[in-house]
């Protein structure tokens, strides 16, 4: 091929020779011999001896090709093919290590003979112990071998993991070299949780939620709670953006439900706050947003007219046991104590508690006394009858004490 090309720049190079200086190739060339007399003028004859030595070049390459073509058809052709193969293994390693993708099975069915080199080189990142792992500190060397290191490094099942700044170092070198990686974006957002980093927990579990639907389900309990978390920021305007993100994507978060509402009373939005509780109530039976409710309601007559139109089976125990206290508040005494007892006799610690404080406040101390224990019993704090008996009488200050304990307790059940 060479030749060929040397020879066809000659004929350009005589070309462009003769267009310049017409004068030469018109002149006459003689030539006589063995009686022949060859007369014609140089520049179509030189042409044509370069065009003749081209020809010549080419039939005796064309001819070499066919004699030697089928070994190096098949040299070539077998070389393209263990390139490709070796490229198709590179790329599924790349995703079993980026993406945990599992391996096909006949992936190493024709490379058992002869293993690339840097297949050896990742097997051995990836088996040695995240200890003694160290990733390379040359910034040309092989990304995938990086990111066998950072995954190594960073495994959270190994016995004796590196230190978190160097798990984090080594996660993000291999984010640097894989920005798609899903599995090092998990392992980050998990670091960035046992760290406390929420910032970088939330971006990369958003990361996640947009990229990875088929976690989405897991995911979504942890980008509650860093939610929760960056909502502890004493910004208010921010912690309130992240309690509505919380509620939006897990509308019965009692946690969020109840610090938004409280940062809505802070604003002076109560009705809101009223709004967000109610709509809580409706999704689980909490006493913690129960109470708030009561304390927020400015009109106990006017609430308890709306309250009393809903059918007592219709409500959760929370709801049943809110009603029961907003008809005490409007005043209708006897109204509240009956729904209260029917609570009560379901079992529900807060319905026995409230019955005790009421008796209490009435100065009917055995009735309160009796109320207590029956509210310690719901609650499965004693067990025994005998122990029941040996409880003695809460003092006022005592009863409001354990009052908030069992009702602590219940919102510990209930979540």
């Amino acid at each position: 091929m060479k030749g060929l090309a040397w020879i066809a720049a000659l004929g350009l190079v005589l070309a462009a020779l003769f267009a310049l200086y017409p004068s030469f190739a018109e002149e006459t060339f003689r030539l006589q011999a063995f009686g022949w007399v060859l007369e014609t003028r140089q520049g179509p004859l030189l042409i044509a001896l370069v065009a003749l030595a081209f020809v010549v070049r080419l039939v005796r390459n064309l001819l070499g090709a066919l004699w030697q073509g089928p070994g190096r058809f098949w040299g070539a052709w077998k070389a393209g093919t263990a390139r490709r193969r070796e490229q198709k293994l590179r790329e599924a390693i790349e995703a079993w290590i980026n993406h945990g993708r599992p391996l096909p099975a006949r992936l190493f069915a024709r490379e058992h003979a002869h293993a690339p080199a840097w297949l050896l080189s990742v097997f051995a990142a990836l088996t040695t112990p995240g200890s003694d792992a160290r990733l390379p500190e040359d910034d040309e060397a092989d990304p995938l071998l990086v990111a066998a290191t950072a995954r190594a490094i960073s495994d959270p099942e190994q016995p004796h993991a590196p230190d978190p700044i160097v798990r984090r170092k080594a996660l993000e070198a291999w984010l640097a070299r894989y920005p798609d990686a899903l599995i090092a974006h998990e392992r980050l957002a998990a670091l960035a949780e046992e760290t406390g980093d929420w910032a970088l927990a939330e971006r990369e579990l958003a990361w996640l939620q947009e990229h990875g639907a088929h976690i989405y389900a897991r995911l979504a309990p942890r980008l509650v709670r860093a939610w929760v978390e960056l909502a502890k920021d004493k910004d208010a305007a921010h912690a309130r953006r992240m309690l509505e993100r919380v509620l939006r994507i897990a509308p019965d978060h009692e946690e969020a439900a109840l610090k938004l509402a409280d940062l809505l009373v802070q604003q002076g939005d109560a009705a809101r706050a009223r709004t967000l509780l109610e709509e809580l109530l409706e999704k689980r039976p909490s006493f913690a947003a129960a109470r708030r409710l009561l304390a927020l309601m400015p009109q106990p007559e006017k609430a308890w007219k709306r309250w009393a139109k809903r059918p007592v089976q219709a409500l959760n125990p929370a709801q049943a046991w809110f009603a029961a206290m907003l008809a005490r508040r409007a005043g209708l005494a006897e109204v509240a104590r009956a729904r209260m007892q029917k609570l009560a006799e379901k079992g529900v610690p807060e319905a026995w508690a409230s019955l005790a404080r009421w008796a209490e406040e009435e100065g009917r101390a055995d009735e309160a006394l009796s109320c207590y224990r029956q509210a310690l019993a719901a609650a499965g704090l004693v067990e025994e009858e005998a122990q029941v008996q040996a409880i003695p009488a809460p003092q006022p200050k005592e009863s409001e004490e354990a009052t908030s304990g069992l009702a602590a307790t219940r919102n510990g059940a209930s979540a």
